[in-house]
């Protein structure tokens, strides 16, 4: 007979950690080998974890909305014959797998070889500890390093005095820290890669003012002949596409520090409800407009049901996040690696401008490019802005 452990899988190079979005099963179903059991939610998308065998789910230790790191128990499997203090001294003895691991994520262990379990302690002691360790969770003892919390001195109510989210919570409200914003997985994660690639990522800046009266009115044209509601956006995303096609030292991705091609993919900022995500569109350069205003369409909506696929997220030199809608003149934007670029676009608005000497009013649009400078300088980031302008300024191939 065997006991196995459901851990966090490790899914790829960058992953760390996880936010448990649904238990698939409860406590005392059975399963097998290869069915769902519990969806984790990584880089902004939710997968499916496989039960690594067949059984019954003994425990669950782990909560729905709470981040977990790599390798990490989130609940115990075995067979219906296994005692309750067989699993008490798996669970005890369990040591999470370090998030450099490349296994399944599941593990399994005879419970003859498991320690006994030691007697439960008849009250919580403060900062229990294992061989002088801390028993704490991984999201509570982030929340206390987040707060400057000294957390060897919280009083663990959790099993075997261990320090949960909860108890953490309470001693910030305790001493006046007031109690924490309540976020969802994915708020999490994009604050976590955001935070990283704003850390990593040497970005320089790059502004440029683009005039749109010719787009804009062709589009308004090729919207009654097709029948459509093509955006102004939705003519940017391929006029990025035309201009990386002459831009091949932009046109990159960063991957352990070497540089590949990147494909025709452009990626779309979209505000979910649970935060930002920037999906990317494929083959912009070689669609029309109606076809690609449906497809950021279908990936806005997926996006906001939380449907995206992983190819949904992946590809793409840079991604155009667009804020002109809120009045915004314009911003700067944050890197979404392994892109090397992030296209800011403010509001099109009507500005008095010279011309030829003269006084004119034009519609002009803020544009602002984030470099990665490992990836490229300034001067190819402005050659890139350059064809840009000169594309959306001279549209007409954009409505081929």
């Amino acid at each position: 007979m065997t006991i196995h452990a459901i851990t966090v899988p490790k899914w790829g190079i960058e992953m760390q950690e996880a936010t448990l979005s649904e238990w698939k099963v409860d406590v005392g179903g059975t399963v097998d080998k290869g069915d769902e059991i519990v969806d984790l939610e990584t880089d902004k998308i939710v997968n499916t974890h496989e039960a690594p065998a067949s059984g019954t789910l003994r425990r669950i230790l782990a909560d729905v909305g709470d981040v977990y790191d790599v390798g990490v128990l989130l609940g115990v499997l075995s067979d219906a014959g296994e005692s309750e203090e067989e699993i008490d001294a798996f669970v005890e003895s369990f040591v999470p797998v370090d998030a450099s691991f490349d296994g399944s994520g599941s593990a399994e262990a005879e419970p003859e070889s498991a320690p006994e379990p030691e007697a439960p302690a008849p009250t919580p002691a403060a900062a229990p500890a294992t061989g002088g360790r801390v028993r704490i969770s991984p999201i509570a003892k982030r929340l206390a390093e987040a707060n400057g919390l000294d957390y060897t001195s919280i009083v663990g109510t959790g099993r075997n005095g261990r320090i949960s989210k909860e108890d953490v919570e309470a001693a910030l409200a305790a001493q006046g820290a007031g109690q924490p914003i309540k976020r969802s997985g994915m708020q999490k994660t994009v604050a976590s890669r955001m935070q990283a690639a704003k850390q990593a990522i040497p970005h320089f800046y790059l502004d440029i003012d683009i005039e749109c009266d010719a787009a804009q009115a062709l589009r308004a044209d090729y919207n009654r002949a097709n029948d459509c509601k093509v955006t102004l956006n939705d003519v940017l995303m391929r006029a990025v596409a035309v201009a990386l096609k002459d831009s091949s030292s932009v046109n990159v991705v960063l991957k352990d520090d070497e540089l590949y091609p990147a494909d025709d993919g452009v990626g779309v900022a979209i505000a979910a409800p649970d935060g930002l995500v920037a999906p990317v569109l494929k083959d912009v350069a070689r669609s029309d407009l109606k076809t690609i205003s449906i497809g950021v369409r279908r990936l806005a909506n997926a996006a906001k049901e939380r449907t995206l696929e992983k190819d949904d997220i992946t590809g793409g030199a840079t991604t155009v996040s667009n804020l002109g809608m809120f009045g915004v003149d314009g911003f700067t934007a944050i890197i979404n690696p392994p892109q090397t670029s992030i296209i800011a676009v403010g509001r099109a608005s009507q500005q008095a401008i010279v011309r030829d000497g003269e006084l004119a009013v034009a519609t002009i649009m803020r544009v602002t490019l984030s470099c990665d400078h490992r990836a490229f300088d300034g001067a190819a980031g402005a050659a890139f802005l350059g064809k840009l302008k000169e594309t959306l300024e001279s549209p007409a191939q954009l409505f081929d």
